[in-house]
């Protein structure tokens, strides 16, 4: 697949429209339709602009192959983490310890006892 087929299949992925997608980057929509119906790819502070407004790699939209160490869900998670203060990040952590604990007890395996993050106040 090209670049523009994989951008087409991410912003189906989305649920979004290219009009969308071209503003978010700073294009006028007539330019990123000219870009797809001529396959002209953009330049690199482009491609990442359209790879982060929908949500994925620029490798992805130049390979189609996503990295299996970072799903682009999990992208998405780490993006609004970014956005939190270190207690509240701490705050995160601890509950997604308690989430695993319980999810481990309801398979009736063995749970590790261990201490949660510490949160700073």
């Amino acid at each position: 697949m090209s670049f523009w087929d994989n951008v087409k299949k991410q912003i189906k992925k989305e649920k979004t429209i290219q009009e969308w997608v071209a503003k978010s980057c700073g294009v006028s929509y007539g330019t990123f339709q000219n870009w797809i119906y001529r396959k002209i790819l953009p330049d690199v502070q482009q491609g990442f602009d359209i790879a982060k407004a929908l949500n994925t790699t620029v490798e992805y939209l130049i390979t189609g192959k996503i990295d299996e160490d970072v799903p682009p869900e999990d992208l998405k998670i780490l993006d609004k983490l970014k956005a939190l203060n270190e207690v509240e990040k701490m705050e995160i952590l601890n509950n997604i310890d308690f989430k695993l604990a319980h999810k481990q007890k309801s398979t009736k395996s063995p749970v590790k006892k261990g201490k949660l993050h510490q949160v700073q106040t």
